[in-house]
């Protein structure tokens, strides 16, 4: 019962993504051969409480209220996704899923005990496979409470179809049941090592786009881990020391205090700036004094970096032309709650640049539709608006003009282009066949707002003496390699995100040097001239005001970007790290297993092809810069 579906659906959604067919046979393999594994230990437990229970076992009665309650409690779910005020849009839907599936549960509970038999055990299985369908047909990155909620139908049905089995079971004599049980062992311990014989990538793949073996192996380690600290050596666990709970992939590494967290690196006291990617400084990361009294911080919610064109983005095109833009920027990560903190504050346990700002007299303002928290980064005044782009901008040249000369700073949020999409009915059908055409008529959307803000500044005479950057927190897969949305990836659709900085003394053009939002901290904070802070905050970024005197010079050797868990925080799942190079090559590493993809830029962005059997050298040096680099961001905690 746990082989079958593990081994079908993570096959076939390994197969559905663009890898080798290897991999994929290999990963449907390997996901059954652990759970088999898995069902070892669950399936002893179950016979032992079983023999506990039958003295009383004829005395028991599974009314039909019963059986449904236990269906409703299979529903519990997606009924706490009723409450959940993030998805109060979708409360109708939440409530109708709640009875739904405490139907079919119910349901698959009658059939363990219907008759005739056969034709009962035919009907829960039926209804395992389409739980199995519905689980693989529904893209792997989104949302994660239905497939928890197909995972719990597939359980249910399939007790419900071989509910007939205990009974022979329990006739069958022990030897044989042993003899069973150290079968399945031996089988799926020696599948598993072949897996890694035939295709070591198999792992990074069912990571990437698998549903179960990464569990499993979760769960596996769990049974074995001696001193409790959630990691293990074993099944290719990254713990080198199961006997001090101290020492784990996601432990805190101290300088000098030798290799805590098990990544083969201990940061030295005084780490230069080669450990956290900077590039040799040139040019003042700060303007003069009284130069600029306005800065205006734009980002967009999951704009890609390739819907930022003239087609669907005429009017930042066209801001953009007025200064810096920077087709190689990288976000800070793959998830709003990773990037936006990391935009505003050089580390994570670093001041944001608003909370500086208001120490030296500057206004800060902050503009947000997507309901998320922005009292933590140090904003003098907080909005939050309806989620619509014009809104936002009409918050904003309010806010812009009430600060009148003053200095002020004032960042806007948009959400729109974020799913889900709609269509705008002043919009033209979407022209390219890649991208959703929701999703560019939302663009489009943003794109006028943009223009409506820009329009007042100019008409205000307001951008001499300002400087302006759009960005966005992330972009968003549309199925390439299988992948959509974001939140766990280090794919370029997702980490690729437009820059535009246009400021006085920016000479307009194409800028070609790496850069980050780790960057924008100090470029904010140089933006009023206060030089000594933006070099403070200059510990993983470059401020953009260097570019003035040295248009030229690279700011980053590095950057690294951070791949959440998954963003409803329900679901343990590895945190991946991702560096990329100046000179094109990507590493994608997965933090607590240390499985690690190797990319290069020439690759299409649709189709980036695992490198790492072709230059195992190069994966081992960018693993030790990014493992230094981790260790000095203290990233990520176990906490």
């Amino acid at each position: 019962m746990l082989a079958l579906p593990a081994s079908i659906v993570d096959g076939v959604l390994v197969a559905r993504a663009d890898v080798p067919p290897r991999a994929a046979v290999v990963a449907g393999l390997a996901a059954g051969a652990l759970g088999a594994l898995a069902a070892v230990p669950v399936a002893l437990a179950l016979a032992a409480g079983a023999a506990a229970l039958t003295p009383l076992w004829p005395r028991l009665r599974w009314p039909l209220v019963i059986r449904f309650a236990l269906g409703a409690a299979l529903a519990a779910w997606p009924a706490w996704h009723i409450l959940d005020p993030p998805r109060r849009l979708m409360r109708d839907a939440y409530v109708l899923l709640v009875v739904a599936i405490a139907a079919v549960a119910g349901t698959a509970a009658l059939l363990a005990a219907a008759r005739p038999r056969a034709l009962a055990a035919a009907t829960a299985a039926l209804l395992a496979i389409a739980a199995a369908a519905f689980d693989v047909w529904l893209a792997t990155t989104m949302y994660f409470e239905l497939h928890a909620i197909a995972h719990g139908v597939m359980a249910a049905a399939a007790i419900a179809a071989v509910s007939a089995w205990p009974p022979r079971l329990a006739r069958m004599r022990g030897g044989r049941l042993a003899a069973a049980v150290v079968t399945i062992v031996v089988a799926s311990a020696g599948t598993v090592a072949v897996a890694d014989a035939l295709d070591p990538g198999w792992r990074s793949a069912s990571l990437r786009h698998g549903r179960h073996a990464t569990r499993l192996v979760r769960a596996l380690r769990a049974l074995v881990d001696r001193d409790r600290d959630g990691y293990s050596p074993i099944a290719w666990g990254a713990d080198c020391d199961d006997g001090d709970p101290a020492r784990h992939p996601l432990a805190v590494d101290p300088p000098g205090g030798g290799d805590a967290n098990c990544n083969g690196v201990d940061p030295p006291a005084d780490p230069g700036p080669e450990a956290f990617g900077l590039a040799r400084a040139a040019g003042a990361p700060a303007a003069k004094p009284g130069d600029i009294d306005l800065v205006v911080l734009l980002t967009v919610d999951t704009l890609r970096a390739d819907a930022a064109t003239a087609e669907l983005m005429p009017n930042l095109v066209a801001l953009g032309a007025t200064g810096a833009w920077f087709p190689r920027a990288v976000a800070a990560g793959s998830a709003t709650r990773i990037s936006l903190p990391l935009i505003h504050r050089p580390a994570d346990d670093a001041p944001a640049a608003a909370a500086i700002l208001e120490r030296a007299g500057i206004h800060t303002s902050a503009i947000r539709a997507d309901g998320g928290d922005a009292s933590g980064l140090g904003f003098g005044d907080v909005t939050y608006v309806n989620a619509d782009a014009f809104a936002i901008t009409d918050a904003a040249i309010e806010r812009i003009r009430a600060a009148g000369r003053q200095p002020h700073m004032v960042w806007a949020h948009y959400i729109d282009p974020h799913a889900p999409y709609r269509m705008h009915p002043d919009d033209p059908p979407g022209a390219r066949t890649d991208l959703p055409p929701a999703y560019q008529s939302e663009v489009r959307h943003v794109d006028r707002a943009i223009g409506r803000l820009v329009d007042f500044l100019r008409a205000d005479s307001r951008l001499e003496r300002a400087a302006i950057i759009v960005t966005a927190d992330h972009g968003e897969g549309f199925g390439e390699q299988g992948y959509f949305g974001h939140t766990r990836s280090g794919y370029h659709v997702v980490l690729a995100v437009p820059a535009v900085f246009v400021a006085p003394g920016i000479a307009p053009g194409r800028y070609g040097q790496l850069v980050t939002h780790r960057d924008l901290p100090a470029t904010l904070l140089g933006a009023f001239g206060l030089d000594a802070e933006a070099r403070a905050a200059e510990r993983f970024g470059r401020s953009w005001w260097r570019l003035r005197d040295a248009p030229t010079a690279p700011l980053h050797r590095f950057v690294v970007a951070r791949s959440a868990r998954f963003a409803s925080g329900r679901e343990r799942d590895e945190p991946l790290a991702i560096l990329v190079r100046d000179d094109g090559w990507k590493l994608v590493a997965s933090v607590e297993e240390r499985l690690l993809e190797l990319h290069h830029a020439r690759d299409a962005p649709a189709r980036e092809i695992d490198r790492i059997a072709e230059h195992p050298a190069v994966a081992r040096e960018l693993w030790r810069a990014l493992a230094l680099a981790l260790d000095v961001d203290r990233w990520p905690r176990a906490d």
